[in-house]
């Protein structure tokens, strides 16, 4: 039976904030992450932290919009990490394989200081102890759920097999490195 999703949803207050244009920018900031990473700029990970948390700020969003979130409320929600992740459970997220309760944590460790723009101000406090590696696996969960409501299994699984998407985000690159 073929899927029944529509193509694009936008929220009912902004025509042009549509669900699969803010997930393809979520892919995008996991694939800059990827990028950066493997060329081995470890001395900014702040960088990389901000990059990870824009994707999962923005693949939230995007499957908030798919569940009918207005501008409005995704702007009270903010950039919030741990509000974002709340409201889309609250809509039924899943991941696919389940966020854990480390991964859970490891969204609401990484909030404090991407809600407070430390990632992008560091001169600002930074938390010490991301593993990078890890919060980069809990992106892509979160990229998943958020692509498997909006593109259906199938249709996500199709495009993540395809050669030309292997430096998309997609998946994790063969050459990121996280150490």
């Amino acid at each position: 039976m073929p899927d029944e999703r529509p193509i694009s949803v936008a929220t009912p207050d902004n025509s042009t904030l549509v669900d699969r244009s803010i997930l393809e920018h979520a892919f995008s900031f996991a694939a800059a992450a990827d990028a950066y990473s493997a060329r081995g700029y470890t001395a900014a990970k702040h960088v990389l932290s901000f990059l990870l948390g824009r994707s999962i700020e923005l693949a939230y969003k995007a499957y908030l919009i798919r569940q009918g979130a207005t501008e409005a409320r995704l702007r009270k929600l903010g950039h919030s990490l741990a509000a974002l992740q709340a409201a889309a459970e609250e809509t039924g997220f899943s991941s696919g394989t389940t966020l854990s309760m480390q991964d859970c944590e490891v969204i609401r460790f990484l909030d404090t200081d991407y809600r407070d723009k430390s990632f992008e101000y560091p001169e600002r406090r930074i938390t010490t102890g991301y593993n990078e590696g890890l919060v980069r696996t809990v992106t892509d969960k979160v990229l998943r759920g958020a692509a498997v409501a909006i593109w259906g299994l199938a249709s996500y699984e199709e495009l993540q097999a395809a050669t030309r998407n292997r430096y998309s985000g997609m998946v994790i690159s063969d050459d990121a490195y996280y150490g």
